[in-house]
């Protein structure tokens, strides 16, 4: 731990403010007597915003306070255009809805200003929480105690709704609607410039940890050289002649799931797969609790939403093949103790009272 003299500052170049002893005092409300600064992720594990740790001392005590800091790069506006309303949508998750731990901040009154960021705690070093291999995916006992935590989730709103009369949750929370973008071209803003700075993001990453010679980092330098690019922004363009069709359809499609299904709207996710998930494991190496992380694409919407995500992406595929039926019963015994445990019916009789 860094002396009070020796202040480990964040360059200005990646955010658009500085992590000092002043900045960490105001939104804490308490007085810092020393802290250092690091890395908060792993390369690859961060799309579209900038994570990093800090480990405090308060004046008064010995024990170090770990925190991570979430804002967003300033360098780049393709991250901001393409989520804008995300980092509004997240606060209000964390800190509104479902209580994760997180601690709000005075900073956050306009989503992407200068001075947006998330202030949480680091679970990771207080409470051994980790996450898991991409490439590897998610064995069975992983599977199981993560399908019993999204039916938690859902089963709060489903709760939630009925307690209170309310036949849809973004009729109060117009957070939780899905559109993520308030512009005129909400379907692409943005994402070309997002697609080239992940690009970019990637070619680093490939460079320092395999080489600028590795047969990975050629291959990937000759898509470029090809014109990758280009061919991502001929398609994102064809998107864009197609916004009005796609936004009928949209519209016709919500119509038929208002008549048919709203009764199964429940706040859900929105990005629910491994990159999003943490672990913490008892002494024998079994998962013991998992928390799901990152609510920038929360809204209301099917329960299918989060669970098809979540086992196509993120699970064996040896494993979800044999399994699927016992998996789905997984979630489905939980949602229904949940209910219960909550004092709300299971089924979808009652919510339209």
């Amino acid at each position: 731990m860094e002396g009070a003299a020796k202040i480990s500052r964040i360059p200005p170049a990646e955010t658009s403010f500085q992590i000092t002893k002043e900045f960490l005092e105001l939104a804490l409300d308490k007085e810092v007597e020393n802290f250092s600064t690091g890395t908060g992720t792993n390369p690859g594990e961060h799309y579209l915003s900038i994570m990093y740790a800090i480990e405090m001392t308060f004046k008064g005590e010995n024990q170090s306070n770990p925190y991570l800091i979430k804002c967003y790069p300033s360098s780049s506006p393709g991250p901001r255009e393409w989520l804008n309303g995300g980092f509004t949508k997240e606060l209000f998750i964390s800190c509104a809805c479902w209580k994760c731990g997180w601690t709000p901040s005075k900073f956050t009154n306009t989503a992407w200003s200068p001075e947006s960021f998330i202030l949480m705690t680091d679970l990771n070093k207080t409470s051994g929480f980790t996450m898991e291999d991409r490439i590897q995916g998610l064995d069975l006992d992983q599977t199981k105690i993560t399908m019993k935590e999204i039916a938690r989730l859902h089963a709060l709103s489903w709760a939630y709704k009925q307690k209170n009369g309310v036949n849809l949750l973004s009729t109060k929370y117009p957070q939780l609607l899905s559109k993520m973008n308030t512009s005129s071209n909400p379907d692409i803003i943005g994402m070309g410039q997002l697609m080239t700075d992940l690009n970019d993001s990637c070619l680093k990453i490939v460079e320092e940890k395999l080489g600028a010679s590795h047969p990975a980092c050629k291959s990937y330098k000759k898509f470029i050289a090809r014109g990758g690019m280009e061919t991502m922004n001929a398609f994102l363009n064809k998107m864009e002649s197609m916004r009005e069709l796609w936004k009928v359809y949209f519209e016709f499609s919500l119509m038929k799931i208002r008549i048919t299904t709203m009764p199964w709207m429940v706040g859900s996710h929105g990005d629910c797969w491994l990159s999003n998930l943490l672990f913490r494991y008892n002494d024998r190496g079994k998962p013991a609790a998992v928390t799901l992380v990152d609510y920038q694409l929360a809204r209301e919407a099917c329960p299918t939403l989060d669970l098809v995500l979540f086992l196509y992406t993120s699970i064996r595929a040896s494993i979800r093949i044999p399994d699927l039926d016992e998996i789905l019963r997984v979630y489905h015994d939980a949602f229904v103790r949940n209910c219960e445990a909550l004092q709300v019916n299971p089924e979808r009789a009652g919510i339209l009272a």
